[in-house]
């Protein structure tokens, strides 16, 4: 025991600052209060709307209770009838699709799938006419195109003067040499 009286005074006269061991504080009683109110916050709403759910679920449950086997089997005909006819109009639309394509490789047209969406409809009249009229407009836009091609003839080659070979090989500078060589290459090519 006399040892254990030794470290007790040798702890006693040390002069030492006493430090503060307790950590900073990183949030005010404020945020802690409203961290603590907005999670409570979303907690209490996403319990509301699962127990909205829920009730809901039980309510379409009681109803189905309280119906009778044929009202049931009626209610089921009539989602399988909804479903079946959302089937039918896809089909019909994709055998829709399938039309417009080959109007299009008909005509010797290649458009996107997108292309194709667009123009298409559930009528085979209506599905028709859009693709004769995206037709008649290529044609008329690719004629009009090739008349201006034909309008503006062959390409000139500006302002310049012709100039001869042997006018190029005489130039001096050697980059001004190389540019025009590379331009009028056909001079330079065999047999010429």
């Amino acid at each position: 025991m006399k040892n254990f009286n030794r470290f007790q005074l040798f702890a006693e006269e040390s002069e030492e600052p006493v430090t503060n061991t307790e950590p900073e504080k990183k949030y005010t009683d404020e945020d802690v209060d409203r961290l603590i109110s907005e999670k409570f916050a979303k907690w209490e709403k996403k319990r509301q709307e699962e127990e909205a759910r829920k009730v809901k679920e039980a309510q379409e449950v009681e109803k189905l209770k309280n119906l009778s086997e044929s009202e049931k089997t009626n209610k089921r005909l009539e989602e399988m009838e909804a479903q079946l006819s959302s089937y039918r109009e896809k089909e019909a639309l994709t055998a829709m699709e399938r039309e417009a394509r080959k109007l299009f490789q008909d005509a010797e047209l290649t458009v996107p799938d997108e292309l194709v969406r667009l123009c298409t409809s559930a009528k085979a009249e209506e599905t028709k006419t859009h693709v004769d009229q995206i037709i008649a407009l290529v044609r008329a836009e690719v004629k009009k195109a090739a008349q201006a091609s034909v309008a503006k003839g062959t390409p000139k080659t500006g302002n310049k003067p012709t100039i001869t070979k042997e006018q190029i090989l005489a130039v001096k500078n050697n980059i001004e040499r190389q540019r025009l060589m590379a331009e009028n290459w056909g001079m330079f090519q065999k047999g010429n």
